[in-house]
C-alpha cells in the first residue's frame, strides 16, 4: 500500500474506548444496587448515579473513567484515553473486584477491551485503495468488513471497518471498531492480569491489521 496507515497513536487518542467483563450469575447487583453505589463515595460526596430495572450507571466514578454501567450481564466502563491506559485498567479491575464481592459474583465469562475511532483520507483514491486491499469490490458505495483474528493462544480480536463520510467537509474515511477479548470463564482475581495482556497486545494488533 502507498497510503499512510492508521497509527496506534490515533487509537489511544480516540474518544470512544470501552473495557468490559461479562458476569456470571450477576442478578444480585440489582438487589444490592445501593451498596454498590456506596462504593463510589468520594470523601463525603455521593456519586452521580442513575438506577432503574436495567441496572446502574455511575458518572465519573474514578479518574480516567467517564461512565460505569453495571447490570446482571456486564460491567462496562467508558474510558478517557488521554490518561494512562494501564492505570485506568488497573483501577477498573479493582472496582470490578469490589462490585463482584458485593454482588456475590465469583466468575466472569468474558474480558475485553474495545476501541472505536475514525480516520479520514485527504484523497478519495487513497480511501478506495485502502478498502480494496481488504476486499475486492469495484465502485462500492457502502459496505463493511469484519475480521476475526487470533492474537495469541488465548486472545482473539474482532475488527470491523465501516466506510463513513464526515459531514463538515464530506471527506471519506472509515470507522474502526476493534475488540480484543478473552472469551472463557475466569475468576475475578485474574481480570487485571488479563487486561494487562490485552493492553500489551493492542498496539501490535492495530499495527498489523489496521
Amino acid at each position: 500500500m502507498t497510503i499512510k496507515k492508521v497509527t496506534y497513536d490515533q487509537l489511544v487518542q480516540s474518544p470512544t474506548v470501552f473495557v468490559q467483563v461479562n458476569t456470571v450469575k450477576g442478578y444480585t447487583c440489582l438487589d444490592k444496587s445501593g451498596e454498590i453505589i456506596n462504593l463510589f463515595y468520594k470523601d463525603k460526596t455521593p456519586p452521580t448515579a442513575h438506577l432503574d430495572q436495567a441496572g446502574i450507571i455511575i458518572v465519573n466514578p474514578v479518574s480516567g473513567i467517564t461512565q460505569l454501567e453495571i447490570n446482571h450481564q456486564v460491567i462496562v466502563a467508558t474510558l478517557e484515553t488521554k490518561d494512562n491506559l494501564k492505570e485506568i485498567l488497573k483501577s477498573f479491575s479493582e472496582k470490578v473486584s469490589l462490585i463482584s464481592k458485593t454482588a456475590n459474583v465469583e466468575n466472569v465469562s468474558r474480558i475485553g477491551l474495545r476501541a472505536q475511532f475514525a480516520h479520514y483520507f485527504e484523497e478519495e483514491n487513497n480511501y478506495k485503495e485502502y478498502f480494496n486491499n481488504l476486499i475486492s469490490v469495484d465502485d462500492f458505495v457502502s459496505a463493511s468488513v469484519t475480521l476475526k483474528v487470533k492474537v495469541n493462544d488465548k486472545l482473539t480480536a474482532k475488527i470491523k471497518i465501516t466506510p463513513v463520510v464526515r459531514n463538515q467537509d464530506f471527506k471519506k474515511g472509515f470507522i474502526f471498531d476493534i475488540d480484543i477479548s478473552l472469551d472463557e470463564e475466569q475468576v475475578i482475581k485474574n481480570i487485571q492480569d488479563i487486561l494487562e495482556q490485552i493492553e500489551s497486545n493492542l498496539k501490535s494488533t492495530v499495527e498489523k491489521y489496521v
